[in-house]
């Protein structure tokens, strides 16, 4: 979207341009931006959190027109994952699991060949999986 829209702005304009965006009350208007990266001189991409109804009307357009410019739209999705145990929804300094291996998922990589997925044995091991590799 181009540089000169202010974020306050934003879903105004976005709602004016494109009626089959749900915009109905204030509890749906409320929206945040996370963050934007500065990717060409008079454009940027602005990643935003918003109603759950005002983003799947967003997601049902291929693009959105924002002043003279049509932006494609995409979803935008945080996975954090672990450094040190290879799990999800964790961070590596608030981590107190052995750290593991990208490789073989082993404490020391001592076989680059065999590869395996920390996360798929833990889980196969949960449901006693007999057929996956544990």
């Amino acid at each position: 979207m181009s540089n000169e829209i202010n974020y306050e702005d934003l879903l105004k304009v976005i709602s004016e341009q494109t009626p089959e965006i749900v915009v109905a009350d204030e509890s749906i208007r409320q929206y945040r931006v996370h963050f934007t990266l500065k990717t060409f001189q008079h454009t940027r991409h602005v990643v935003i959190e918003t109603h759950p109804m005002v983003r799947k009307s967003i997601l049902q357009q291929t693009r959105l027109k924002i002043n003279w410019s049509a932006c494609d739209v995409d979803d935008f999705l945080i996975i954090n994952r672990c450094f040190n145990c290879l799990g999800y929804n964790r961070r590596a300094d608030k981590c107190n699991k052995p750290t593991v291996c990208f490789h073989c998922s082993g404490e020391d990589c001592s076989n680059r060949d065999a590869v395996a997925c920390i996360n798929c044995i833990s889980f196969n091991h949960k449901i006693k999986n007999i057929h996956k590799k544990s």
